[in-house]
């Protein structure tokens, strides 16, 4: 709506500038439905001047609209009722909306600590992490504030930074808890051996196992076990786990499990569940979400299916986490019914959860599915990762879903810590390229700040595609000059591209340069591509050399070609022989037998 962004571009610019009087004066005579970007600016200019009677009024409307339950306009409320002192509307704000967004939380947290109830605040933040919700740079300024900080509060803190992909910062803050003078626990030494994982930093986590067997915490030797399992080290991982004094610690087989089922094993994974249940141990939650992954590599979804009823026999309380393992179960196993029938019955979902369901559609080739359960996914709240976005850009690029594409170029364009993510930049670039926005794709390509092989190999696909001959020998030229050693994509594109335009002995190069200069081994592609080269320039004998020279049986397609060269030469004799060979490859195939007709045709 034109009316709509015109008198929001106002309201932005009011806000701002800081000129909060004319921006509500210009609110009240606003002839449009107001959206979620008008209410949050009039929100924060309410907060910023205290206008509570005008903050209810706001919030009416906003009750009465389809932002109700908009996270960040739930943040807005707060944060305007805590600054206008009315701390116990703020909360009522905050308990009616279900959310995992941390705008929310880090609203009702700002205000409690603004109000001095250090003590709820600390409550809540312990509160975000055990209902997994993303803690970031608010969150972390909260923290920061809180004067007394509670083991639990640094542990929170800590395991969020390790789950979320910031391990490094993990490390940093426990160095700064230790130099606080607060004494980790079990608890903290798993998350901080956890962190130590995702870095692979084995002597790190080590010494850190050392610090935790010292004070008596026996966690930390299972976390350490985790650890030899992510540096790819299964069988140290064993040895630990054998010689652990506390076997019947469910952790223990938990990590255990887990360990084998993440790296592929499992059957190792399966057999140690049921060694489990015949040494005594009751079975949690984890072990069964470890069980269930390990289907998705042995055992498959029949295995899956009696975990799944043992799971409902022993009437263990379900939450997001085994909740999701199911689905993901299902999917990874293939059985999508059964998969979406069990997510569209669970009482909460998390962003992992609907990744899983989104990336199994993706898998299984439902691409529009896909791309429509992508879409509940954000306008439900959820964060979608890295992962996410990446294969729902490449669904569009597949059924040509441009406006889908172009809606996810402006959320990573919206999220500061995606905007440089070279694997999402080369996503769109892939989608664009594929969709036929060539130009955009160009424009995006010169703009990247760092390229690499996929990169280029995007940008010279999309030009191989559209016939630019000269382009991609160019930007071939470029990619070597950059220092990106082109792969067997890059010269499939221009060997392709030297077979259409003709250009007999720059193919000849670039095939000989593969091997010699760039330890490319030659596929059965760049083959191909230099067979139709040698014909198409009327080689013969030298395409059929190189169809025999190939390191494994020619298939088909060599002698096709070759036989493609002889229909436009009208020799029959060697046309014959080499139909006879193609149709023995292919007996199925009628073909070679139309292109020796023709060639029969043409020599009469």
């Amino acid at each position: 709506d034109k009316d709509l962004i015109s008198w929001n571009s106002m309201v932005v610019a009011y806000s701002q500038h800081g000129h909060g009087e004319e921006m509500l004066e210009l609110f009240r005579k606003m002839d449009v439905e107001p959206d979620s970007i008008t209410y949050a600016s009039i929100l924060g200019a309410c907060s910023a001047m205290e206008l509570l009677e005008l903050g209810k009024e706001v919030h009416a409307r906003v009750s009465r609209s389809r932002f109700k339950s908009d996270p960040a306009l739930a943040a807005a409320l707060i944060n305007m009722y805590s600054k206008c002192g009315v701390l116990e509307s703020a909360r009522r704000v905050f308990d009616g909306i279900q959310s995992v967004d941390p705008s929310p939380w880090n609203a009702m947290i700002s205000g409690l600590v603004q109000h001095g109830r250090a003590r709820e605040a600390l409550g809540l933040f312990e509160r975000m992490k055990a209902e997994s919700v993303r803690i970031d740079k608010a969150s972390r300024s909260n923290f920061d504030r809180m004067e007394k900080k509670s083991v639990t509060a640094w542990n929170a803190m800590i395991s969020s930074y390790a789950q979320h992909g910031q391990a490094s910062k993990s490390l940093l803050l426990f160095h700064q808890m230790s130099l606080e003078g607060v004494k980790p626990d079990a608890r903290t030494f798993v998350s901080v051996i956890g962190a130590c994982s995702s870095l692979q930093a084995l002597e790190k986590g080590r010494a850190v196992e050392e610090q935790a067997t010292s004070m008596g915490i026996e966690e930390g030797r299972t976390a350490l076990l985790s650890l030899y399992a992510k540096c790819g080290n299964l069988e140290a991982a064993r040895d630990i786990f054998d010689k652990l004094k506390y076997r019947k610690n469910v952790v223990s087989w938990n990590s255990m499990i887990a360990a084998y089922a993440q790296s592929g094993r499992g059957r190792e994974a399966l057999e140690l569940y049921e060694l489990m249940k015949e040494e005594g141990v009751q079975p949690d939650d984890i072990t069964y979400a470890g069980a269930l992954g390990a289907c998705t590599s042995y055992g498959g979804s029949a295995k899956g299916v009696e975990i799944h009823s043992r799971i409902t026999e022993s009437k263990i309380r379900t939450d997001v986490f085994l909740d999701t393992a199911i689905v993901n179960m299902y999917a990874k196993c293939g059985e999508l019914e059964t998969a979406m029938s069990y997510f569209e019955k669970m009482r909460r979902k998390n962003a992992v959860t609907w990744s899983a369901m989104v990336g199994a559609f993706i898998q299984h080739g439902y691409d529009r599915e896909a791309l429509d359960l992508y879409l509940r996914m954000v306008s439900e709240g959820f964060q979608p990762s890295e992962i996410t976005l990446a294969g729902a850009l490449a669904a569009c690029s597949r059924i040509g879903a441009l406006q889908e594409g172009k809606a996810i170029h402006s959320r990573i364009q919206a999220t500061e810590t995606l905007q440089n993510c070279l694997f999402l930049q080369n996503s769109l670039l892939n989608m664009y390229a594929k969709c036929g926005c060539l130009a955009i794709a160009n424009t995006m390509f010169s703009n990247l700040q760092r390229r690499d092989s996929f990169s280029w190999n995007t940008i010279i696909v999309g030009h191989a595609h559209h016939g630019d001959v000269d382009e991609v020998l160019s930007l071939h030229g470029e990619m070597v000059q950059d220092g990106v050693d082109p792969d067997y994509v890059t010269f499939a594109c221009v060997l392709l591209a030297c077979s259409h335009a003709g250009l007999l002995d720059r193919g000849r190069s670039h095939f000989l340069s593969m091997e010699m200069e760039f330890g490319v081994a030659h596929d059965t592609e760049h083959y191909l591509c230099m067979v139709d080269l040698l014909s198409r320039a009327g080689r013969v004998e030298s395409a059929e050399e190189l169809v025999h020279s190939m390191p494994y049986e020619p298939p088909a397609m060599g002698w096709t070609t070759l036989l493609g060269s002889s229909e436009v030469q009208a020799d029959l004799d060697r046309g014959s022989r080499y139909a006879e060979v193609a149709a023995g490859l292919e007996p199925g195939s009628s073909s070679s037998y139309v292109l020796l007709w023709n060639i029969y045709s043409r020599s009469k």
